[in-house]
């Protein structure tokens, strides 16, 4: 598959090719166990095993452990200080 064939109108935000991630600057997280609180720009939620977020550059944020579990959280681009 090209590139053309993922060319869908409005969908070239959802993806962050590793040239242009330095310009990103983006945190994700994907909830795998555990209950969490987490705070960032509007949001103020509780989340769980299923749940995932993203969270853009340079914004303030919080996350507060309700019932510990664990978290898959990664970086665009990768943050060297976390390796």
């Amino acid at each position: 598959m090209s590139d053309a064939d993922f060319n869908v109108q409005g969908s070239n935000d959802m993806i962050v090719r590793s040239q242009d991630g330095k310009r990103k600057g983006e945190q994700s997280g994907y909830v795998l166990s555990g209950k969490y609180s987490i705070r960032f720009s509007e949001y103020d939620r509780e989340i769980g095993p299923g749940d995932s977020y993203s969270i853009p550059a340079d914004v303030l944020h919080s996350i507060e452990i309700i019932d510990a579990g664990e978290v898959l959280d990664f970086f665009t681009p990768p943050r060297e200080d976390y390796l």
